[in-house]
This record gives C-alpha cells, sequence and structure tokens, in this order.
C-alpha cells in the first residue's frame, strides 16, 4: 500500500482516492503466479490508476517515480515484466 501510495502522491485527487477504495476492497494478499482481477494484458491502455493497482498487488514500485508520465509508467512495467 505504501508504495502505491508514494506513487500517487503526484496524481490528480480522484485518482488518489479511487486508489485507496481499492485498497480497502482488497486486503488480502495475492497467490504466487496470479494476476490482478480484471487485468487487460494490453499494456498501452493503462491509465495511472490501473498502474498504481498493478503496484499494490505486486507490492513493487516498478522503478515508477512520482513524476512519471503514463508512458514512462508503462515502459517501466513492461521491462518489469521482460526482466524476469
Amino acid at each position: 500500500m505504501a508504495l502505491a501510495t508514494i506513487a500517487a502522491h503526484a496524481l490528480q485527487p480522484g485518482v488518489r482516492a479511487s486508489l485507496i477504495n481499492h485498497m480497502n476492497a482488497n486486503p488480502n494478499p495475492p497467490q504466487i503466479g496470479s494476476t490482478p482481477p480484471n487485468f487487460n494484458p494490453s499494456l498501452e491502455r493503462l491509465q495511472h490508476i490501473d498502474i498504481l493497482k498493478l503496484i499494490f498487488f505486486y507490492n513493487e514500485d516498478f522503478g515508477i517515480v512520482q513524476g512519471d508520465v503514463v508512458e514512462d509508467r508503462i515502459n517501466k512495467f513492461r521491462a518489469f515484466l521482460t526482466a524476469f
């Protein structure tokens, strides 16, 4: 939760509020090998909130920092997926 909150800090209040609602609705850690509910593998369509949910789900910041635009966040998430 802390990593997603840090990444969301500079975003619009509505995005942060949506993230907080999502985190409160999903308190249990995921099982190994699982993907987030309703995960869309079309990375180009991801928005800030989608990436924040991924940060929360995987408990990994993917190298994302507060000032990153969505395209940078997508590229960092893609690099994370292909690094293994």
